[in-house]
């Protein structure tokens, strides 16, 4: 599901907004540039994905694993990390405001 979510946002230049994603396992996809406004992933499994550029807001991640993605330049507002794993994840020039990142580990 989110991957036809991300494909419609991209091709519509709309944001993905108002939705739940809940243990989706997602390997390889590139969804940099899009928007995601109240948006919450539950046990979610990312895998190589690049998340690059990608503005983020009122998005929580609940026991999500992302392993070996991309979220530079990512701007994070009001958004919530709990319980994940995003070990070897590249985070280089993100901005985060007022954003909690609780237990897990980056």
């Amino acid at each position: 599901m989110i991957r036809e979510d991300v494909y419609d946002a991209i091709l519509e230049e709309t944001p993905i907004q108002d939705v739940s994603y809940e243990e989706e396992h997602i390997s390889q996809m590139r969804c940099a540039g899009t928007e995601f406004d109240h948006v919450t992933f539950s046990k979610c499994r990312f895998e190589f994905c690049d998340f690059s550029t990608v503005c983020f807001y009122h998005v929580k991640f609940y026991d999500c694993v992302f392993q070996d993605c991309d979220f530079s330049k990512c701007y994070f507002r009001d958004c919530i990390f709990s319980d994940c794993n995003a070990d070897h994840g590249e985070f280089c020039e993100s901005i985060f405001r007022h954003t909690d990142v609780i237990d897990g580990s980056y």
